[in-house]
């Protein structure tokens, strides 16, 4: 049930850079959620992957993140498309620092969103 999401991982900056041990550590806390478009999209402190769909960072900004992108917590979005995610948590994410130090590293290093001053509308 793993090995699906484990490979979706790892075809993806900056989780292909790093250990499968892991990555399949960061597997097995995720939890999924679905955002229906329009809807805001948060990580919250955690961590937020797009497993399908796109997340628009702002409703005036074209910017948006597609499959594989992931957003730092804090941060924000609108769903563009109806969109999974797979989400871990902020005390997920401080876990993840402690048990898998090059994922957390990787992530730090990767320049991903982590912060916007515009509220979704």
């Amino acid at each position: 049930m793993l090995q699906p999401l484990i490979e979706f991982l790892c075809t993806h900056s900056p989780y292909s850079s790093v250990p499968p041990t892991q990555i399949a550590f960061l597997a097995k806390r995720l939890q999924s959620r679905y955002y229906a478009r329009g809807q805001p999209v948060a990580a919250d402190g955690g961590l937020c992957i797009v497993r399908r769909g796109r997340i628009a960072l702002s409703a005036s900004d074209a910017t948006t993140l597609e499959a594989g992108a992931t957003l730092l917590g804090p941060c924000q979005g609108i769903a563009a498309t109806d969109t999974l995610c797979l989400e871990l948590d902020a005390d997920g994410f401080d876990a993840l620092g402690r048990q898998a130090p090059d994922l957390a590293r990787a992530l730090a290093d990767a320049g991903l969103p982590r912060s916007r001053p515009q509220q979704p509308d």
